[in-house]
């Protein structure tokens, strides 16, 4: 496997440990060997999954193969697609430097961008072959664009990473590998943990996050450190049908609730955190706060219904 440039040619492998395995927008983009042809239902509306149609999209793995898709989501992220392009390039080049092989493949999903950032994409990653680039044609949200993602993902597992690496996208290394020897459905990222850390963020955001994790490890079955973090590796079956109904950032956490009360084992890795290098964030603070509320609120009530 080579890089040149800012472009992969060929396929990303990665390695692991030996483990037992018991009115729609319409948008088109050259690839070297393929062409794509996506176009999306604009009728549909957050919080419900995304239905797509896929023409001649780039060749997956064989069924006897491990795999991955890498969903990135992107909002008004002109700004952090060279950095991004960057980490991700760095990625490739770690988990080609393995032994044994599991295909990699990333999807980006630009979520109703108004700057540049689905034209920047498209300059950054459109000659990959293991590369793809969505839009939606408004913002739907966070969790949005993770069901599009989801929806379009072919390979047996997914991924997700922020778009403004505030977490090394290197970590899905270590949380594959960890899903795959130790019968996880789902593993996410923990600033929390004890063998992680937080650097340079604000004190009352941490303090937020923290709080709202230790009230969400009350009614899960799966103890963890944090319920919040996007960073994660899932197995696609288990997401792509999930049915959520809170929108935005809290969505991620609705996401892994339904993951624990439907049987699912989740795990956790340490993580680093650390502040944006380029452009804004697009959390509400206040308003994520209070649709945290209300999910717990709503998970309260199931549970009492019980």
């Amino acid at each position: 496997m080579k890089i040149r440039g800012s472009k992969a040619r060929n396929r990303k492998k990665v390695s692991f440990k030996r483990c037992n395995l018991g009115s729609g927008q319409e948008i088109f983009f050259n690839a070297p060997d393929s062409d794509y042809h996506i176009a999306m239902d604009s009728t549909l509306e957050t919080p419900r999954p995304h239905s797509a149609t896929i023409v001649n999209p780039t060749a997956e793995s064989s069924p006897s193969r491990l795999s991955m898709t890498v969903v990135v989501p992107c909002f008004n992220e002109s700004e952090s697609v060279q950095r991004l392009s960057s980490k991700i390039q760095e990625l490739v080049a770690q988990v080609g430097r393995q032994q044994e092989t599991v295909d990699w493949h990333f999807l980006f999903v630009d979520d109703g961008s108004s700057d540049s950032t689905f034209d920047d994409l498209k300059s950054a990653f459109g000659n990959w072959t293991n590369a793809r680039v969505v839009q939606h044609p408004d913002n739907r949200g966070l969790i949005a664009a993770l069901q599009t993602g989801f929806q379009h993902c072919a390979t047996s597992w997914v991924g997700v990473i922020d778009s403004d690496c505030t977490y090394e996208p290197s970590l899905l290394i270590e949380m594959l590998d960890k899903a795959l020897c130790g019968g996880y459905d789902c593993v996410t990222a923990s600033p929390y943990h004890r063998l992680g850390s937080v650097e340079n963020v604000p004190a009352w955001r941490i303090g937020l996050s923290r709080v709202a994790s230790w009230l969400y490890r009350w009614p899960m079955r799966n103890k963890l450190t944090c319920y919040t973090c996007c960073v994660r590796v899932y197995k696609t079956s288990l997401v792509r049908e999930c049915q959520i109904r809170t929108s935005g950032f809290v969505g991620v956490t609705e996401l892994l609730w339904r993951l624990d009360q439907a049987g699912a084992k989740i795990g956790e890795v340490p993580a680093r955190l650390t502040p944006r290098v380029t452009g804004v964030s697009k959390m509400r603070t206040f308003r994520t706060t209070i649709n945290h509320f209300r999910l717990l609120g709503s998970i309260l009530r199931e549970q009492l219904s019980k």
